[in-house]
């Protein structure tokens, strides 16, 4: 799921360390117990470091603590050097140009309603994510773990995904696409799952979705 604050939360921008629940510890016992993947995606609410970081270092204490053998992690990022963005990035705040232009060009156009396009004044002063989908999900669970020192031991299967910034329904969506589920019933059914219990009637954004 998304550790973006709701429920049970401060509601101050701090993750999984603003929830009164203790979510991390939680979440890894019943993937333990299961057997099951865990997909965490936006750690640290934005997904950027240093805050994604230390909320993958909360959940590394919750599996080392409660694991009877060892268990495969894998730790995707998402935040790109604002240096590689500079050659796509325009130099100053002058009004956007169209989708076809800016194709050509090979620059940024903002989506929908938002801000003119990102400068390469104000990316050098920002921290930069770029949001995932299901693809780097899928590759991290398919990729083998060899064991230190484990000789002829057969690799360990990733049980557990720690993404930074990723499309909420990405998370519930990447297992099932792997094991050949189709891929547009998956992410309707994910998106349904990542509103929670504002998908349901009545709505609430104060409660959750089991299923």
């Amino acid at each position: 799921g998304c550790s973006e604050p709701r429920a049970g939360s401060d509601r101050g921008g701090r993750g999984l360390h603003g929830c009164r629940a203790p979510l991390p510890g939680l979440l890894s016992a019943a993937a333990l117990s299961k057997g099951c993947p865990l997909v965490v995606g936006s750690m640290g609410f934005s997904g950027a470091e240093p805050q994604f970081s230390e909320e993958v270092e909360v959940f590394l204490r919750c599996i080392q603590a409660r694991a009877t053998s060892p268990v495969g992690v894998a730790i995707v990022p998402a935040d790109i050097p604002t240096s590689s963005l500079e050659g796509i990035l325009s130099e100053s705040s002058s009004p956007q140009p169209g989708i076809a232009a800016a194709a050509a060009e090979g620059t940024l156009v903002p989506l929908g309603r938002m801000p003119q396009r990102l400068t390469v004044d104000v990316a050098r002063r920002s921290k930069v994510v770029a949001q995932m989908g299901i693809e780097p999900i899928i590759t991290a669970l398919q990729a083998p773990v060899v064991q230190p020192g484990s000789g002829q031991e057969p690799p360990l299967r990733v049980q557990f995904v720690f993404c930074g910034r990723a499309y909420d329904p990405a998370v519930f969506a990447a297992d099932p696409i792997r094991k050949g589920f189709d891929i547009g019933t998956t992410l309707h059914a994910s998106k349904i799952l990542e509103c929670g219990a504002i998908a349901c009637s009545p709505g609430s954004g104060a409660d959750c979705l089991v299923a």
